[in-house]
């Protein structure tokens, strides 16, 4: 993305929680200061959360929240960071999703960004997450697109 969009963009901050994810991104992204990498997840309040991580045979790294993990990752608001003004949003945060648009309801609010969200990881999350952006704002112009013939790759498109 930052390459097909040189000189499009001003700045992305990439959340990635994890240790090995967040250090494998600054590496890549160590020489374009329009990147900014938080080693951080997002949520609807700041604290810690277990988090599991593993890498799969072809060298993907996985994480996701795992109550049952003894790992734990640092969380934050997005509407509590000083990020400027937003435009785009894009969460695949591995059902996470609800609770960080819980906490970017003052960013949304304010700086109407365009949204991509991912509505498949929890069953609830296909209703959920509409009802929670309209909640903070009635004025986007919601679409939902299904890109597989699985159960998978639902996302919301707000504009």
């Amino acid at each position: 993305f930052a390459g097909a969009t040189k000189g499009i963009f001003c700045h992305i901050h990439s959340f990635e929680p994890g240790p090995v994810g967040a250090g494998l991104m600054r590496r890549w992204f160590k020489d374009d200061d329009r990147i900014s990498v938080h080693q951080l997840g997002l949520s609807n309040k700041s604290g810690l959360v277990p988090f599991s991580t593993n890498v799969d045979a072809g060298g993907a790294i996985n994480g996701a929240y795992d109550p049952r993990s003894r790992d734990h990752i640092s969380t934050e608001m997005m509407d509590s960071l000083d990020l400027g003004p937003v435009t785009f949003i894009k969460l695949d945060i591995e059902g996470f999703e609800v609770e960080a648009l819980e906490g970017a309801r003052h960013t949304i609010k304010r700086y109407k960004p365009k949204l991509a969200i991912c509505a498949y990881h929890k069953p609830r999350d296909f209703f959920e997450i509409a009802k929670v952006i309209n909640g903070i704002r009635d004025d986007y112009k919601v679409h939902l697109r299904h890109y597989t013939p699985t159960y998978g790759d639902s996302v919301y498109y707000c504009v």
